[in-house]
């Protein structure tokens, strides 16, 4: 087996150029952007096989492929759900598990701005990304 050894990366078009580190280092090795309400689905993807939806507001993201251990970094952010159902907050609250396959976390709401205590809810829009070594 050989080695082919690259300075840069880049598609057929001369364009989207990369370097071998930055693909190895510094690009999102999974990514997902989730409805999690109503029955949950995944609007666009990458790497990852699935989503389950555990109970309101608790969802277990799969990998495709899975990351070398469980210390890859996970980060995200939840949009409130639609105008209609009043939530002021909406956040990605709890990290329930981290394993290689999967990310398991709650997302919680307000639905006041003077009300601190938070349940928790089903998001329209729940946007994760995932860096790490797979």
């Amino acid at each position: 087996m050989s080695t082919l050894k690259v300075n840069n990366i880049q598609d057929a078009s001369g364009g989207n150029n990369s370097t071998a580190e930055q693909i190895a280092q510094g690009r999102a090795k999974a990514w997902v952007n989730i409805d999690g309400n109503g029955t949950v689905n995944m609007r666009d993807n990458f790497n990852v096989s699935s989503i389950t939806d555990n109970s309101t507001g608790n969802y277990t993201v799969n990998f495709s492929t899975n990351f070398s251990d469980a210390n890859y970094i996970a980060v995200g952010f939840a949009h409130r759900n639609d105008a209609g159902s009043g939530r002021v907050l909406v956040n990605i609250d709890q990290l329930i598990s981290q394993s290689a396959s999967a990310y398991r976390f709650t997302t919680s709401g307000t639905t006041n701005a003077q009300v601190v205590g938070l349940s928790t809810v089903d998001p329209s829009y729940i946007f994760l990304a995932f860096f790490g070594d797979n």
